[in-house]
């Protein structure tokens, strides 16, 4: 959440290559939680 938040500011102020930076790393940071996430057994 942090990394989308950072990527929020760093486009708005016009920041594009770290905005770019912190949505890559916004969507590997969702990707870590949610396979793991798929992994866990249904109950």
């Amino acid at each position: 959440m942090l990394a989308a938040g950072g990527h929020g500011i760093a486009h708005a102020k016009g920041h594009f290559e770290p905005a770019r930076i912190l949505a890559v790393a916004s969507l590997v940071g969702s990707l870590g939680v949610v396979l793991p996430a798929t992994a866990l057994p249904a109950t």
